[in-house]
C-alpha cells in the first residue's frame, strides 16, 4: 500500500492490522479507519480492528 501506519512505531502501514492491539483485521469487512496529515504533511492511515481499538487510540492521542 505505501502510506505508513503510526502506532508504536513508523513502519510501513499494513491495513490488515489494527495499529492498536495488532489484531488482524478482515479486510473484507467493515472495519474503522482514520486518516490524518502529519506535521510534516505525510498522509496516514490508521486502520483499527473494532471501534473500541479507534476510540483507546483517539483517546491516548487527545491526551497527549
Amino acid at each position: 500500500m505505501g502510506e505508513q501506519c503510526t502506532g508504536e512505531t513508523e513502519a510501513p502501514c499494513d491495513e490488515r492490522v489494527c495499529v492498536v492491539c495488532g489484531d488482524d483485521i478482515d479486510i473484507e469487512s467493515w472495519h474503522p479507519i482514520l486518516a490524518d496529515t502529519d506535521a510534516t504533511g505525510t498522509f496516514r492511515l490508521y486502520p483499527f480492528c473494532t471501534p473500541d481499538c479507534r476510540d483507546a487510540w483517539n483517546s491516548h492521542r487527545t491526551n497527549r
